[in-house]
């Protein structure tokens, strides 16, 4: 589903927070990232990430070699 509206995703996000005062920032597993057949996402983050990898239980991340200026390349496959 696509939504098209004026406001930026930040300020949708903004608002909503400052509307409710207070948020529970926890990871849920409230969302998930549609099936593409074929599909991957990469994404850098820091070493010490591979220390959380078992947290995650909604998508599968596996190592996909070194990122730039020290960072750890991950997968996620859709």
């Amino acid at each position: 589903m696509i939504f098209v509206a004026p406001d930026t995703n930040r300020d949708v996000i903004v608002r909503y927070i400052v509307d409710q005062k207070t948020i529970n920032p926890s990871a849920d597993d409230n969302w998930k990232f549609a099936p593409v057949k074929g599909a991957s996402v990469l994404f850098d983050t820091g070493p010490k990430g591979k220390n959380f990898l078992a947290d995650v239980k909604a998508v599968k991340i596996e190592e996909a070699g070194d990122g730039e200026n020290g960072f750890a390349r991950y997968r996620i496959t859709l």
